[in-house]
């Protein structure tokens, strides 16, 4: 039998973000073709990819967040994922403590974060070329 692909590489929106009124995503996928009502649907996986990337920045800008901790935990709140599992995941899969400091305007650190959350969000990791793409389109 099949195996059901991920929800999030599904709805080509590795980060599982949101749906919101408030964002109206470049890339982002009909109302009448949506076919999940939580989560944010793309047309492409960097589409997805992109607004992640745009939301990240504007969590380390808005929130003050730099670190993989502080980053992670407004990202993936307690109350619904185990943050703690997630930080260190992350943090092993770019091989660098928690305390680090993240810099998202710097390409490469901004794509191996996002790999490392993926990773973590889907159990599988995505095509490093969708994120460099998402990058891009940024």
């Amino acid at each position: 039998e099949m195996t059901k692909q991920a929800r999030g590489i599904r709805n080509n929106n590795p980060g599982n973000i949101r749906n919101s009124e408030r964002n109206d995503w470049k890339g982002e996928v009909s109302k009448a073709d949506k076919k999940d009502q939580a989560f944010e649907e793309f047309e492409t996986m960097s589409d997805g990819v992109r607004a992640m990337m745009r939301l990240l920045q504007k969590y380390q800008r808005s929130y003050n967040l730099h670190t993989v901790k502080e980053i992670v935990e407004r990202w993936a709140p307690r109350n619904e994922n185990n943050t703690a599992v997630y930080v260190r995941t992350v943090c092993k899969e770019m091989q660098m403590p928690e305390c680090c400091g993240l810099n998202l305007t710097d390409k490469g650190t901004m794509c191996a974060l996002v790999d490392a959350m993926c990773f973590v969000e889907n159990g599988v990791h995505i095509d490093m070329a969708d994120i460099e793409a998402g990058w891009e389109k940024m």
